[in-house]
């Protein structure tokens, strides 16, 4: 079963049977967690997904809770000691801690209040050129990136997110070591309802990305992209129109980094 988005209605209006189909599908996704950390789950665990009600979620998050306690308690002391560059990102850490407070399932996309994502900006490593994509749902400028499949390190996610969209696979993280495996910013953005999908929040860690082949990558658009661009930092960050706020913050952050 290939992990899915949580579809619309939210929990509180679902009727029975989707609130069984939900709950069997946060079950199916908890066991490969297990299974991938050699989680050892009680088989007299008392789950009964006929009897789909309140305490059967609670029941099957706090199984989340235990089998993923390291992952988010390592997650909240990043998130408790990352540096906000402005007010945005200070809201976005506090709007992150809260929902992580209450859903231990946040790395898993079915997580209907919002889930993590991770994202980053590519750079070439020798010219210091940005790259770019014009995602066509959002008409926007973006760095690239998305949801995690199973994985709980966010890095991980970025850059399997990064190689897939961008086809390169030469991608390090330029960031210093003493930074590795933690963003270099952190953004929490508001998805709106649309393709069966509930409101949600999705929750990104970014971070910077270097390669030496940026000239490989085509110009052409992809399903998710219009096109691609390469910018030198200061045009991207005084580009006006489809480049919202976060992303410039990220992109001041790299040149930093990268200069």
């Amino acid at each position: 079963m290939a992990i899915r988005h949580a579809t619309l209605p939210l929990w509180q209006e679902k009727n029975s049977e989707q609130k069984r189909t939900y709950l069997e599908q946060l079950w199916h996704d908890l066991t490969i967690y297990a299974r991938h950390k050699e989680f050892e789950l009680e088989q007299g665990s008392g789950i009964n997904f006929i009897r789909s009600n309140e305490t059967t979620l609670k029941t099957i998050l706090n199984m989340y809770r235990r089998v993923l306690l390291k992952e988010t308690e390592q997650v909240k002391n990043i998130l408790k000691s990352h540096p906000a560059a402005d007010n945005n990102e200070e809201e976005s850490i506090k709007k992150t801690l809260s929902l992580l407070e209450n859903n231990p399932n946040l790395f898993n996309m079915n997580c209907e209040p919002g889930h993590f994502t991770g994202s980053a900006l590519v750079v070439d490593a020798t010219s210091g050129i940005v790259l770019l994509h014009l995602h066509k749902k959002l008409d926007k400028w973006l760095q690239f990136g998305g949801h995690a499949e199973y994985e709980t390190n966010l890095f991980d996610v970025a850059l399997r997110e990064t190689q897939e969209e961008t086809g390169l696979a030469d991608l390090f993280n330029m960031a210093p070591d003493d930074q590795a495996n933690r963003p270099i910013d952190i953004d929490a953005h508001l998805i709106p309802a649309g393709k069966g999908e509930p409101k949600h929040w999705h929750l990104d860690f970014r971070f910077v990305l270097g390669t030496n082949s940026l000239g490989k990558v085509s110009v052409d658009g992809t399903q998710e992209s219009e096109n691609f661009e390469r910018f030198e930092f200061d045009r991207a960050i005084a580009f006006v129109g489809k480049i919202d706020q976060s992303l410039k913050r990220l992109i001041q952050k790299a040149k930093k980094i990268c200069t």
